[in-house]
């Protein structure tokens, strides 16, 4: 069987800019007949990212993802359909990825390395799985909650750099950590009623908490009742039977939790906790079942907000960036490096100095930014595509005043790889979903048709011709 696949067929240099030259298309024959526990499937979108430049280079400089050779098929993020299988639980028709997954139209692939995907999590829109609901979305996501040091009201401003790209623009909206629930006032009260429509189950134990996420959720709020008077937080003591009861508690109003298929009335007997096997946080008792939809609200769904940050600062390249950042994913300020006085504008967006740095690009903006930086201050070092076409170690190096700046105000400059947090992974992608599906994360995606264009896309996003994720559609 003849296909179509893209090679590498020549390096840039360490020091040198990627071209589509450094790219060759060809054909190649891909078995016929499958060996048993493989599949054959057909390739739907790849994603070009810009550590994939680090991969052109004979030595990447990291020891987690491996170079691409000479005339072989290059890889990366990618997701595909089955369309025969010789591996027990896989069928023809399911939707799977994995992370290295060949640039060509078909591939013979060992159904080990797959992971199913269920479309219906992301409404259809697969492309979601290589931004929002993938890596991408797990690195912003896990990067500011695990290094940003985020204090909930702790009123901190947080910049972000490259906030246009695929994970600065998720990382300017990522949600709290599942142990911190988001909170948030419509402009105009809902109708409530007594009746629960739905219950939702907000663990304290986190593991049992991904067990309840293991499906799509959506996202409810518990409002104030004249007729109920306080607002309530139940609690459910879990059963084998269909009838178990829920229990009135104590909880702060306008809060939003995720919702699941307990259909219940409120009762107020029995409110001991210490009978229930399952403590639940919240429950629904408002009619305005659309919460993250309301424009009021629009921006007070986004990451740092949520997580305790006052401010949200953006870092781009255009002012067609600038827009979309502010307009539509809720920056507070966007500012274009590429004008003349960014750290004039930075310091005026910033007047109480940065909290919080995720950093995605490096070089003079990350100079700029960490001289603004305050005391005992953090910067998630996620990404340094500036410095991805320089023969530079990774991290590469600071200049001695920015990394005196480092030690004077004890900032914590800390390298962020996802891949290290894999036991994160299933929790922090249920609530990246959750998230998606509510409208309170929103995904920007740059698509290009054809694997003939898969080289141009590379070599575009690399130039921050790209707005939000960079994909290669290669099939429908």
């Amino acid at each position: 069987m003849k296909v179509k696949r893209m090679v590498l067929a020549s390096r840039p240099g360490n020091d040198g800019e990627p071209v589509t030259e450094n790219f060759r298309l060809e054909e190649a024959d891909v078995p016929e007949e499958l060996m048993d526990g493989q599949v054959l499937t057909q390739t739907l979108y790849i994603s070009v990212d810009p550590y994939l430049r680090c991969r052109m280079n004979e030595d990447t400089g990291t020891d987690y993802i491996q170079a691409w050779k000479i005339n072989e098929v290059l890889d990366s993020g990618g997701i595909g359909v089955v369309e025969q299988s010789r591996h027990r639980n896989l069928k023809p028709g399911e939707i799977v990825t994995r992370f290295s997954w060949p640039w060509q139209t078909k591939c013979v692939l060992e159904g080990n390395s797959l992971t199913k995907l269920d479309p219906s999590l992301v409404d259809g829109h697969l492309s979601h799985f290589l931004s929002a609901v993938g890596l991408i979305g797990l690195t912003a996501f896990l990067g500011v909650r695990e290094k940003g040091h985020v204090i909930p009201g702790g009123n901190q401003t947080m910049v972000v750099s490259g906030a246009a790209g695929a994970c600065g623009s998720l990382a300017g909206q990522t949600q709290p950590a599942v142990d911190q629930l988001p909170k948030s006032k419509t402009d105009s009260e809902p109708q409530t009623s007594t009746e629960l429509d739905k219950v939702s189950l907000v663990e304290d134990d986190p593991g049992i908490f991904q067990k309840f996420y293991s499906r799509p959720t959506a996202f409810w709020r518990v409002t104030p009742s004249d007729s109920i008077g306080q607002s309530h937080v139940c609690a459910i003591r879990q059963s084998s039977s269909s009838d178990s009861s829920i229990h009135p508690l104590s909880v702060s109003p306008n809060e939003w939790l995720g919702e699941k298929d307990f259909t219940r009335r409120c009762s107020d007997t029995d409110n001991d906790p210490d009978r229930c096997s399952v403590a639940v946080w919240s429950l629904e008792i408002s009619s305005d079942r659309s919460p993250a939809t309301n424009a009021g609200n629009q921006g007070k769904h986004r990451i740092g907000r949520l997580l305790g940050c006052s401010r949200i600062i953006g870092i781009c390249g255009t002012d067609e960036k600038c827009l979309v950042l502010t307009s539509d994913l809720g920056f507070d300020v966007a500012l274009n490096y590429k004008e003349e006085g960014l750290a004039h504008k930075l310091r005026a967006g910033c007047p109480g100095g940065v909290d919080v740095y995720f950093d995605n690009v490096g070089g003079e903006i990350s100079d700029v930014v960490i001289s603004q930086m305050t005391k005992n201050s953090h910067i998630i070092l996620c990404g340094q595509i500036s410095q991805y076409n320089k023969d530079v170690p990774y991290p590469p190096p600071l200049p001695p005043q920015t990394e005196a700046t480092l030690k004077e105000r004890n900032i914590t400059r800390e390298r962020f790889i996802v891949l290290n947090y894999a036991d994160q992974h299933e929790m922090g992608l249920q609530q990246l979903n959750q998230w998606l599906r509510t409208g309170k994360l929103k995904v920007k995606e740059t698509v290009v048709q054809g694997i003939e264009n898969t080289a141009g896309a590379f070599v575009s996003m690399m130039k921050g011709g790209n707005i939000g994720k960079q994909i290669v559609k290669i099939s429908e």
